[in-house]
């Protein structure tokens, strides 16, 4: 059984998930072929695991966000360099959100749920 959701990863989650939806909204739009279609396909997943991670409490949370932050670093600069608006906007979503995992993987190690590999 998982314990509760501490309330410090309350408000990453919901900031997560907001994350997500404009993401989702700008991947809707893209065709596959897109240059930014698989790192922004790729850091969805990657966010959607990190919302489950952090609403689970997962021992492993603090090591994921830290790698998720990096994949949203990799789809903003391929949604940066892209010449469509709703990329860009995107990517300014994923800069927002790196600073979130960030932010969030500490909370891990303040709870004492940092994992060592």
């Amino acid at each position: 059984m998982s314990a509760p959701i501490p309330n410090s990863y309350t408000t990453y989650v919901r900031q997560c998930e907001s994350s997500l939806a404009e993401c989702r909204r700008c991947l809707a739009t893209l065709a596959p072929k897109t240059a930014c279609y698989d790192a922004l396909r790729q850091c969805i997943s990657a966010l959607d695991t990190a919302v489950e991670m952090m609403q689970s409490n997962s021992k492993f949370t603090s090591r994921y966000l830290v790698d998720c932050a990096e994949v949203c670093q990799h789809a903003s600069d391929c949604c940066e360099a892209c010449n469509d608006d709703n990329c860009r906007r995107c990517a300014r979503v994923l800069r927002s959100c790196i600073m979130v995992c960030r932010r969030a993987s500490s909370v891990g190690m303040e709870f004492g749920f940092v994992s060592n590999f």
